[in-house]
């Protein structure tokens, strides 16, 4: 009775042991701005295994009601290019990988744009909730 529980045993540890398991996803550089020419600005972070990747975004920190797409999916370089802004606005955005089913979400980070569409960006302060 014992040679067979250890058989079983050892049978179970190398069928589950044996398959490899995907890396965590993790957001491996934080996201930066461009401005671009057009009253728009892309947004471009990598991650550590490919993933589709989104960037959400507003102009309350609070209701980040607007979705940008990567347009490359499944890379690890992400480039998401956000349109059509207003001039003189502070925008917060926050960006999204997902991969596997486990998403990567960073902190919520934000960026003015001035009157001639020139914009800065400041360091986001504290985590943010999803």
């Amino acid at each position: 009775m014992r040679i067979i529980a250890i058989t079983v045993s050892l049978f179970f540890c190398l069928t589950l042991g044996g398959s490899a398991q995907p890396a965590d996803l993790q957001i491996t550089t934080d996201p930066r701005v461009k401005v671009l020419p057009d009253r728009s600005v892309t947004i471009r972070w990598t991650t550590n295994i490919p993933a589709r990747s989104w960037a959400r975004y507003g102009t309350e920190s609070n209701d980040l009601n607007r979705t940008a797409n990567d347009v490359t999916e499944n890379g690890t370089t992400h480039n998401v290019t956000l349109s059509n802004l207003r001039a003189g606005t502070t925008y917060y955005y926050q960006v999204v990988s997902s991969a596997a089913g486990i998403d990567a979400v960073t902190f919520v980070h934000r960026f003015t744009t001035r009157g001639k569409f020139v914009a800065y960006e400041t360091r986001p302060s504290s985590p943010s909730l999803r």
